[in-house]
């Protein structure tokens, strides 16, 4: 768990955030596998013991999240071609999608964050519910 904590947001947000690559996520994998093997053996944080096992991943998110950020603005986007097939197919919201949103004008914006919003409050109620 502590070794692949630093990834799940570069999944999350690639469907979000345009200029998210491979690379991003590449690195992220990398990167929360170095950081996570260097908390548990030079530092010798102990991931069965809670409390160690909150700073291994805090940690491990943190630096990812960095090297992925950093990662993600050295290297070169995917192809426009890609992700405006990306684009007119699953029908992000433009917010964080502007300049391909811009491009593909032949889709209209979905105007369902509100429905959105609510299906995602639900969700989460009903995981910590159950």
């Amino acid at each position: 768990m502590a070794v692949g904590a630093g990834t799940g947001s570069v999944f999350i947000l690639r469907w979000f955030w345009w200029r998210i690559n491979a690379w991003s996520e590449v690195s992220a994998m990398l990167a929360s596998f170095v950081f996570s093997m260097i908390l548990q053996f030079y530092y010798h944080l102990d991931t069965q013991e809670p409390r160690q096992f909150a700073w291994t991943v805090l940690v491990t998110v943190a630096g990812s999240t960095l090297v992925w950020l950093a990662v993600t603005m050295a290297t070169a986007p995917e192809s426009k071609q890609t992700l405006l097939h990306f684009y007119r197919r699953v029908r992000p919201n433009p917010v964080f999608w502007g300049p391909i949103a811009q491009e593909a004008v032949d889709v209209a914006p979905p105007r369902d964050g509100w429905n959105n919003f609510c299906d995602w409050i639900a969700g989460c109620v009903m995981i910590y519910l159950a």
